[in-house]
């Protein structure tokens, strides 16, 4: 298959999947069906206004629990419980990328208070980042595996159900899976042809990706070990690392500043969820 006919068939699977996961876009889920979306950009519009992070968290961890009724998409005559909305603030839960990323959008798109935020402006960019991560797939799974297979990742994933109806939503996982498709294809390119701006381009997406969410540091380690394996030389991997932590110090130095004992209290509380993630799953597990 030459590769004007590859990239001719991938866009064709990119553009149905865009038209399936825009149709009904702001109806399914349900708006207020995960007020996770909603508080995300209350997180970046408050750090847009203020500086401060205010967003909801549930975790007991906050001293700042203020208890309010905001209804966006009308969702306490719809979905939401009937339950007050607790607000928590500075909120830690996560980095701030993800954030940044849908309160400047609704932020732009007009929105100045809480109440303004709807679902269906929530969820125009990361469904437009769904056409990232399908060509993503596309693309890399032919580099290891051969156009054909590369072509059939794709067009599984951009009609499967259920990627259809959760790259709609404003969660983190959303933004850091075509980082990590993205890092991942530039080490390949970087292990055949040894191009430094591969190399580069690769980490810049690993640093941009723990900004996202804590969660994505598996994702570094196993871009780490794939460079140990594939390069040889140690100080591309244990640079890799290094810059991985210059970003997220950006973030440690932030929430620091803002409220040290609320930050490091949330950090805690995050690695002692019952769910078992975080630093207390590593303690479970040698014990």
């Amino acid at each position: 298959m030459s590769k004007k006919v590859f990239f001719r068939v991938l866009f064709l699977i990119i553009s149905l999947g865009l038209i399936i996961r825009w149709r009904n876009l702001g109806a399914v889920p349900l708006p207020g069906q995960s007020q996770d979306e909603y508080s995300n950009a209350w997180v970046g519009m408050s750090i847009i206004e203020s500086g401060v992070p205010v967003g909801m968290s549930g975790m007991k961890a906050y001293s700042v629990q203020k208890r309010v009724y905001i209804n966006p998409d009308r969702i306490f005559q719809q979905s939401a419980s009937g339950d007050a909305t607790t607000l928590n603030y500075p909120w830690f839960d996560h980095p701030p990328l993800v954030p940044l990323i849908s309160g400047g959008f609704v932020y732009f798109k007009g929105a100045r208070v809480f109440e303004d935020v709807s679902a269906i402006t929530l969820r125009k960019p990361v469904a437009a980042l769904s056409a990232v991560t399908i060509a993503l797939i596309g693309i890399l799974a032919s580099q290891l595996f051969g156009p054909a297979v590369g072509l059939f990742a794709a067009l599984f994933y951009a009609v499967a159900p259920l990627t259809t109806v959760t790259n709609r939503m404003v969660q983190a996982e959303n933004f850091f899976a075509p980082l990590s498709l993205f890092s991942l294809f530039c080490f390949f390119r970087f292990s055949k042809g040894k191009q430094k701006r591969w190399w580069y381009l690769g980490v810049a997406g690993l640093m941009a990706g723990v900004l996202m969410k804590l969660s994505f540091i598996a994702f570094v380690i196993a871009a780490m070990v794939l460079l140990k394996q594939t390069v040889k030389k140690s100080w591309l991997w244990a640079t890799t690392g290094i810059f991985v932590l210059a970003a997220l110090s950006w973030w440690v130095i932030y929430g620091l500043a803002l409220s040290p004992t609320t930050f490091i209290n949330v950090l805690l509380s995050n690695s002692e969820r019952a769910y078992g993630i975080g630093y207390q799953a590593v303690a479970d597990l040698m014990t």
